[in-house]
């Protein structure tokens, strides 16, 4: 595991690492900071898995996870405003590369996830298909939008228009419909309340690369009691162990609040 991360504020701990799996090249980036959120301390986390290219791909991640974190440290009047600041701040980073190197750039882009968290509250903002989970005890449940097509593909198996063995194959699942690429975003995931995090819950950013890891798998890992960064190592195994032939860059960052 590499590039570890590690951030506490208040009743939070959030740990994060990556693995390259089957590719020789990282593309996934991770961050974070801690903020003042109504005189609260709390944390800001960002995890983007970047598309377009070895250098672009590497780069766009960087840039947006570098911009959002910039953009989210300006004071506004509420977290999702924060929020829709750092998302703004790292697409225009990628817009503005790409325009230096159009004949490199061109084309590069990445999805983002960012998650605030203080005391028992969470807010996001995403793009893109990389995951946020929440987990408490065995129940693990997507709390964002996946902006792949492979939902359009699940809703053509639910019709019976695709079998469910032509659906795991269709390989439109892992196109995108939205990403940060320095242009218009086409769909953004950006509730204006905040979630409620009960004690002892695990709040969960991942690339993509996770879902080769059994739903099972994920469960037992966050539900294990163990410390956030043994079950960030615990989830990476987990994606490794379950692939079925190719295992992609993932990245996995985990913020748990502390037990009542």
């Amino acid at each position: 595991m590499t590039d570890f991360l590690s951030l506490s504020a208040g009743d939070w701990q959030c740990r994060g690492g990556q693995i390259p799996g089957d590719r020789e090249d990282q593309q996934d980036d991770l961050g974070g900071a801690v903020v003042d959120f109504d005189g609260k301390a709390g944390l800001v986390m960002a995890l983007a898995d970047g598309m377009g290219g070895h250098a672009g791909g590497a780069l766009a991640a960087r840039l947006a996870v570098e911009g959002a974190l910039a953009g989210i440290a300006v004071p506004r009047r509420n977290m999702p405003a924060r929020l829709r600041a750092g998302l703004a701040a790292a697409n225009q980073a990628i817009a503005e590369a790409s325009a230096e190197r159009p004949s490199i750039l061109s084309g590069m882009g990445c999805t983002l996830v960012l998650a605030a968290v203080a005391g028992g509250k969470a807010w996001y903002i995403s793009v893109g298909d990389s995951l946020l989970l929440l987990a408490e005890g065995w129940r693990l449940t997507r709390l964002n939008a996946d902006h792949s097509m492979a939902p359009l593909v699940d809703e053509l198996v639910r019709e019976g228009r695709l079998s469910r063995e032509e659906g795991a194959r269709d390989p439109r699942r892992h196109q995108l419909r939205s990403a940060l690429t320095g242009e218009p975003i086409s769909l953004v995931d950006a509730p204006e309340m905040p979630i409620e995090i009960p004690p002892g819950a695990r709040l969960v950013l991942a690339s993509d690369g996770l879902n080769a890891a059994p739903h099972e798998a994920v469960s037992a890992a966050l539900s294990s009691g163990l410390a956030p960064d043994r079950q960030v190592e615990a989830l990476l195994r987990a994606a490794r162990a379950g692939r079925s032939e190719y295992l992609d860059n993932t990245s996995v960052i985990v913020c748990a609040r502390a037990p009542a």
